[in-house]
């Protein structure tokens, strides 16, 4: 949220989103206006919204504060407030304290719903979208992140990191700290560094997946598929079925000197298949073809015995069997 007079702040703001990082942002923000002198008496902040009774809620708000000029006031959750507790603050927002700054805080509140209405009401600023980016947009915020903190690093490891950590910014920054302190100012972060200092912490996306699987890296490919639901089975096997004709068709490109109608060929952009020169050169013909019809044999056990992981896992070591 961006820095006004504190004379200028709102009765209230809402922070919806689920981008932990920019919430925690936007809440020191305003903690910061307050008093630290009397902070404790100007500041209350409620982490459960399910158990909140309109009287204490409208009681707290209406109170002035003490040695300061204004009060904060936070719920968190607040998707989950009663309806007679939502009721109430819809209608306190629409004749607010002017000395207290209610700040709700939601992982997804609808536009249509009386308090999205109410808070709204109070000024064009009082919604902050704290969204997740979407995934080509988070990836530049990673390498932003990571900027702020005296490093740089590459695009592929900016992905790398993503892929290991998730979506969670608030995670994401506190990973970075950690390898900003390990490595010092200045140094430019790479694949081998996040493989090596950062944990899978997160269901592995399927696209890293098949990256990893195509380098024919056993380790790395076994350890990805430890996170990957069973739900999420079929899915990866038509997904590996796909890379391995894309692999195919690459390799049979590079014998006729064609390369570079791969991705007028496979409907692609070509960032999207740059990778694919270096897979195919790690496979034979023959090689390729053969995980292929694997391939086949391992959409049988997934669909027809219990033994789904196992059959995936034998799939894996097959794939990465070095020529």
């Amino acid at each position: 949220m961006a820095k006004v007079p504190k004379d200028s702040l709102l009765s209230a703001y809402l922070l919806v989103g689920t981008d932990e990082l920019k919430r925690q942002h936007s809440l020191s923000r305003l903690k910061d206006y307050l008093n630290p002198d009397f902070f404790d008496f100007n500041f209350e902040e409620h982490l459960d919204a399910s158990a909140l009774e309109p009287t204490p809620c409208l009681d707290a708000l209406q109170q002035l504060p003490f040695g300061d000029t204004r009060k904060l006031f936070v719920i968190h959750k607040v998707e989950k407030l009663k309806k007679e507790t939502s009721e109430a603050l819809v209608s306190y927002l629409y004749n607010p304290n002017p000395a207290s700054i209610l700040l709700c805080i939601a992982d997804a509140l609808p536009k249509n719903t009386r308090l999205y209405k109410a808070i709204a009401h109070c000024g064009k600023q009082a919604i902050i979208d704290c969204k997740t980016k979407q995934y080509a947009a988070l990836v530049k915020e990673i390498q932003v992140l990571v900027r702020n903190h005296g490093l740089s690093i590459t695009t592929s490891a900016a992905r790398l990191l993503q892929a290991r950590l998730g979506d969670s910014m608030l995670m994401l920054d506190n990973q970075i700290v950690s390898l900003a302190q390990r490595f010092g100012t200045g140094y430019c972060l790479e694949d081998a560094d996040i493989t090596t200092y950062v944990p899978q912490l997160v269901e592995a996306n399927i696209w890293n997946f098949l990256d990893v699987l195509s380098k024919r890296n056993r380790a790395e490919a076994l350890s990805l598929f430890s996170t990957i639901k069973p739900s999420s089975y079929i899915l990866m096997h038509i997904r590996i079925v796909a890379r391995l004709r894309e692999l195919i068709c690459t390799k049979t490109l590079q014998q006729t000197h064609e390369e570079y109608r791969l991705p007028e060929l496979l409907h692609r952009q070509a960032w999207q298949v740059e990778k694919y020169h270096g897979f195919a050169s790690l496979f034979s013909e023959q090689e390729l073809l053969d995980c292929l019809a694997r391939a086949k044999q391992l959409e049988w056990y997934l669909k027809n015995t219990a033994d789904k992981q196992q059959a995936c896992v034998r799939f894996i070591v097959a794939m990465t069997k070095s020529k």
